[in-house]
């Protein structure tokens, strides 16, 4: 295997949050077809008092096989297959961690309601919902969408592909069209795809240049609408973390990103909260003010 091949494969073991220990391994057994814990600890330099732990660990993610003979002899699986399972591995524990976070808040936030009068009085009842995958994700949108009545602000983000992936979103702007000729106001914050690149070496221009093809999209997906003139659109080249969307400043769509394929969402939290709301809210509206170019 050449070295730039290896470091590549080390780098992109590394993003899916695998130990140095469990890298080496993989990466020390892959050229061989078999061969049994002592070997491998040798080749790779991980400790003998370890070895057998990293080993479980590797089958565990699905990386290699385990051959029951004695010694014991261990099984690279082909990169292919094994990234492809280590993947499988990292969604459904995150979709596990998910629906566990939010069954827990869901049971807190009840004997919360249930034992404090005065959390009943205010009203401030907090709900959660979660969505998984495209359709939905799109589901909880085009809702959200159809429910709201004042005011829609949607953080967004920019790379290459951005203009390309428009012509997937025409459901949702067909209601977001709707929208606009009840009167409900609506504001596009496009920022920066911090992990398509590097910051520090980023083209600021070429960002310029996506948001100007976006905005001639935009014209013409709203320019029929009797009520364009309530539809926004700006640029900032502001870092935002965590992108999220507020509907009527009381629902908040938190956007959980794929560690895989960041620029794609793995799922979608929906948190009815007036005061999450407000403060996300007033976030939204200061890089708004004051950080942003280029209005539609």
């Amino acid at each position: 295997m050449e070295k730039s091949t290896e470091k590549e494969i080390e780098r992109f073991l590394e993003s899916l949050s695998l130990s140095t220990y469990e890298i080496n391994t993989y990466l020390a057994l892959l050229p061989f077809k078999t061969l049994t814990a002592r070997e491998i600890s040798q080749i790779s330099g991980v400790p003998s008092g370890r070895i057998y732990e990293v080993l479980d660990e590797l089958n565990r993610k699905r990386m290699i096989k385990i051959e029951d003979s004695r010694p014991k002899k261990y099984k690279p699986i082909p990169p292919n297959l094994a990234f492809h399972n280590i993947i499988d591995k990292i969604r459904e524990e995150n979709r596990e961690k998910i629906n566990a976070m939010t069954n827990q808040a869901k049971e807190l936030e009840s004997h919360l309601f249930d034992s404090n009068s005065a959390i009943k009085n205010k009203s401030s009842r907090i709900f959660w919902s979660t969505a998984f995958g495209n359709f939905s994700i799109e589901t909880l949108y085009l809702k959200s969408i159809v429910e709201s009545s004042e005011e829609i602000l949607i953080n967004l983000y920019l790379n290459k592909k951005t203009i390309r992936r428009l012509r997937f979103l025409e459901t949702l702007n067909k209601q977001i069209k709707f929208a606009l000729e009840r009167g409900v106001r609506v504001k596009y914050l496009w920022t920066i795809q911090t992990y398509e690149d590097d910051y520090s070496n980023l083209n600021y221009e070429n960002y310029k240049d996506y948001y100007l093809k976006i905005l001639d999209r935009l014209k013409k997906l709203y320019e029929s609408s009797s009520s364009e003139h309530y539809f926004e659109s700006r640029f900032s080249a502001k870092i935002i973390p965590t992108y999220y969307d507020i509907f009527d400043k009381k629902q908040v769509i938190l956007k959980l990103q794929n560690p895989i394929n960041p620029s794609k969402t793995f799922a979608c939290i929906s948190v009815l909260d007036h005061k999450l709301a407000s403060e996300l809210r007033n976030k939204f509206l200061s890089i708004w003010n004051f950080e942003t170019f280029q209005e539609l």
